[in-house]
């Protein structure tokens, strides 16, 4: 059976904000008072809890998908982060073994962050093929958030896969280290 072709861009937004509450909740003072990056910003799924925890966010992207602000960048033509933290759900086809990890490749060369954060497939790590298991042996995450709840990428109610976010901390001498994650409590109002 043939797969689905990708969304434009590799646009599949992160319409369910727990993945981001919970890292919040457990990062949050790693980076406070400090600008986020969020390169891959979409419709600012992602960027506006961020900014509704009392943080600053630049949010770019490819395309312009309506988040107020948006500087409509690629990615790779910027060789020095904005700022210290970046925190995105990157275009998994770049991140995975199909784009050879073209986008932590990025990543490993930029200057001027300490801190990123990449909301991943729990399996990405062990892709193997097209140089991705020798880039992470190169330039390995210091530790994974295992999320302990599915999240809803696509807003149907069907979460196919498990995810983490993958971080790399330029100020943290942990080596791969795995962190759980819960579910955020809900809110009733």
């Amino acid at each position: 059976m043939p797969s689905k072709p990708r969304a434009a861009h590799d646009h599949y937004p992160t319409r369910d904000t727990r993945a981001i509450t919970a890292l919040l909740s457990q990062e949050a003072q790693r980076f406070s008072g400090t600008t986020i990056w969020e390169p891959s910003v979409g419709a600012g799924h992602l960027a506006e809890p961020m900014i509704a925890a009392g943080h600053t966010v630049i949010g770019s992207d490819l395309v312009d998908y309506g988040w107020p602000g948006t500087v409509v960048l690629d990615w790779y033509d910027v060789r020095v982060a904005p700022c210290p933290v970046i925190i995105c759900n990157p275009p998994y086809i770049d991140m995975n073994t199909r784009g050879g990890g073209r986008w932590l490749r990025h990543l490993q060369q930029m200057q001027g962050w300490r801190y990123a954060s990449f909301l991943l497939s729990w399996d990405w790590c062990a892709g193997r093929r097209n140089g991705l298991e020798e880039l992470i042996e190169e330039f390995p995450f210091n530790y994974v958030y295992c999320l302990r709840f599915k999240v809803d990428f696509t807003g149907a109610g069907r979460p196919m896969h498990r995810s983490g976010w993958f971080t790399w901390d330029r100020d943290s001498d942990a080596d791969r280290q795995i962190r759980f994650l819960n579910p955020p409590p809900k809110h009733h109002g």
